[in-house]
């Protein structure tokens, strides 16, 4: 202690304040209590069991990466793979077609994947999905007359005698229902074919639920097969 140090405290003057070292380091410590640590943990485990289990999950079911994708917000496509001649000269078989996902209408005059409707299978023995043309949507008729299809009035393809359907049969497609054919007329089993099996065919027999179309698209990226 000083001299002059003494002689303030005498005089009752204040004390300079005494500046004090700060020993301690420039960094902020967090204290983690034996509970936080417990559940930090666990937080741990349970991240790596969500890691683990989602890569089970997709490894068991592929679609459901496309489902992450699409879900945040990833621009995504899908790809299918022509087979036979159905679509001739357009499509070819044995070539890969990817379609955007697109969650837009389906229009007249896009190529389409679709699922074959139950009826579809009954008929032709088999079962699985096709590509075809749509060439009818909501509000569109399709009527046929000795064998040859018109849509709205107008001729699309040529006579056909196999063609059971009466000459005065008209319908007009609903909400969800469209109607799809190959190109390759005389070698596609499409909506036209199911509709020539009947002298009065019911809609549901020869059109396509929207739902079960699984891609569509008026361009779709084509790529020679491998």
């Amino acid at each position: 202690m000083t001299n002059a140090y003494r002689m303030n405290a005498l005089r009752g003057n204040p004390s300079p304040a005494v500046p004090q070292r700060d020993k301690s380091a420039n960094t902020a410590t967090v204290r983690v209590t034996p509970w936080r640590a417990f559940r930090r943990a666990m937080f741990a485990l349970v991240g790596v069991g969500v890691f683990v289990g989602g890569g089970f999950a997709l490894a068991n079911d592929p679609t459901l990466i496309d489902k992450a994708l699409t879900s945040a917000g990833v621009s995504t496509e899908t790809q299918y793979k022509v087979v036979g001649d159905s679509m001739e000269p357009s499509l070819h078989d044995g070539q890969i077609l990817r379609f955007p996902k697109e969650a837009s209408k389906v229009a007249r005059g896009e190529i389409a994947v679709v699922d074959m409707p139950l009826s579809w299978q009954y008929a032709g023995g088999t079962s699985g999905t096709v590509v075809k043309r749509v060439v009818a949507t909501e509000g569109d008729s399709v009527s046929v007359v000795a064998g040859a299809l018109h849509i709205n009035g107008v001729q699309k393809t040529g006579l056909n005698p196999n063609c059971k359907t009466s000459a005065d049969y008209t319908y007009t497609l609903q909400s969800g229902e469209v109607f799809v054919m190959g190109d390759n007329q005389g070698h596609s089993f499409d909506s036209l074919a199911m509709l020539c099996l009947a002298e009065q065919p019911e809609s549901k027999n020869f059109t396509i639920p929207t739902l079960n179309v699984k891609a569509h698209s008026a361009n779709p990226l084509v790529k020679d097969r491998a």
